[in-house]
């Protein structure tokens, strides 16, 4: 039988890089439309982050890990995991907070390209973006950064649409946060 302890401290705060958030229409529309459209785009920051991680290095893989989920509207805490073969590429402690932040970052300035709607949008400009970040990371110690393939940045960008159409129009709104 399980025991009920009774604690007048808060509850830790989840040790997430961003959150996703998804305030609905309570009473209306598909009670799945709001699990679906998570759903959808954790699997697009999945794509994003295997996409980003590979600028950097081929050896290292991320996980997309779930840390929290809070109520009233949806808030799904996550938080990006390395995972690599070859530990010699992510020897020091401090690399693996700086691709984590670099993730945070550059998911921050693709979820802002996709949602403008400035005519100058392209994926060339989108490509500089994510490359200037990761010069900016630092994380190799080298100038240079393997471009993002636009074919993986489209992918990512249907992912986050269909995330989005699973959404009452005027009535959900979904949220990306982080600090």
């Amino acid at each position: 039988m399980a025991t009920v302890v009774l604690s007048k401290k808060p509850p830790k705060k989840p040790q997430a890089d961003f959150a996703f958030s998804i305030d609905f229409q309570k009473g209306e529309g598909s009670a799945s439309r709001v699990f679906a459209a998570t759903h959808e785009f954790i699997r697009a920051c999945e794509k994003l982050d295997r996409e980003l991680v590979s600028m950097i290095d081929a050896n290292i893989e991320t996980v997309m890990v779930l840390e929290d989920i809070e109520v009233g509207s949806i808030k799904t805490w996550l938080r990006s995991v390395l995972v690599t073969a070859d530990d010699s590429a992510l020897r020091e402690l401090d690399r693996k907070k700086i691709v984590g932040e670099y993730l945070v970052k550059a998911k921050y300035a693709y979820l802002q390209w996709s949602e403008n709607e400035n005519p100058e949008r392209d994926l060339p400009t989108l490509s500089r973006e994510l490359q200037r970040i990761a010069t900016e990371a630092n994380i190799r110690r080298l100038p240079h950064y393997r471009p993002p393939t636009p074919a993986a940045l489209l992918d990512v960008a249907k992912d986050i649409q269909s995330a989005k159409q699973q959404l009452l129009e005027g009535k959900d709104k979904a949220m990306f946060i982080t600090e």
